[in-house]
């Protein structure tokens, strides 16, 4: 129910496999070839590695991998060729999709006047624009916090609340903040903070831990959208 009466809710989006999934891991893939492209060896980089982590953490561990020393230039030449990786990747084909329910969600939740929508994640900015573009659901989300504010993701939700209530010109409770997402890292995130947190079970091996850290609420999925809206009201 829209009730413009009510004190605004905040809701904070991660976005791989909360918003967006792929079904081969082109998001890996671009990474991969991103190291291999600029340091000239290969690197695996597992699906755990990357689950709700940040984008420069995950360069982090890949250069770890392959025993090569980090450097802050050698990590913006990784994520700047990523960057342009990741562009070519998903202009490529249909590999990526959006999570079940989400576009139908969006369009409800921004028509209603008690509630901002907003990205935590730990993709870097252009990363994350590039992903919700393919949809056309980047416009959904004026502000946001990412993986190049922070290498470490609990400390991104002071970040992003802060840029809403300038944005928005107010105050969010932090008990009508909720924190969306389906890795422990989106969880302990928002714990972290005191932030109400939402566990999305879309990835079928996360969902024992996902369970076990004791999210304020878990969904299976965001489809159909009336159990995510129960909650949040």
């Amino acid at each position: 129910m829209n009730n413009p009466d009510k004190q605004p809710r905040l809701l904070l989006f991660d976005i791989d496999g909360t918003l967006v999934g792929t079904r081969t891991g082109i998001g890996r893939k671009a990474l991969e070839e991103a190291v291999h492209q600029v340091v000239g060896k290969r690197v695996q980089i597992p699906l755990r590695m990357c689950a709700g982590r940040t984008d420069p953490n995950i360069v982090d561990s890949a250069l770890e991998l392959i025993l090569e020393p980090r450097t802050h230039d050698l990590c913006d030449r990784i994520l700047k060729q990523y960057v342009i990786n990741l562009e070519s990747l998903y202009q490529a084909g249909p590999d990526a999709f959006l999570q079940a329910g989400v576009l139908p969600l969006l369009e409800v939740l921004a028509a209603r006047s008690d509630i901002r929508l907003a990205l935590l994640t730990g993709n870097i900015l252009e990363g994350a624009r590039i992903k919700l573009q393919a949809f056309n659901i980047w416009r959904f989300f004026p502000v946001g916090a990412y993986g190049g504010d922070n290498r470490n993701r609990s400390e991104l939700p002071p970040i992003v609340i802060d840029r809403a209530q300038r944005h928005w010109s107010c105050v969010f409770d932090r008990r009508q903040t909720y924190v969306i997402g389906d890795t422990i890292h989106d969880i302990d995130a928002g714990k972290a903070h005191g932030l109400v947190t939402i566990a999305l079970g879309t990835h079928k091996e996360f969902i024992p831990e996902l369970k076990a850290a004791n999210p304020d609420y878990f969904l299976k999925s965001m489809d159909p959208k009336e159990a995510f809206l129960r909650i949040i009201e």
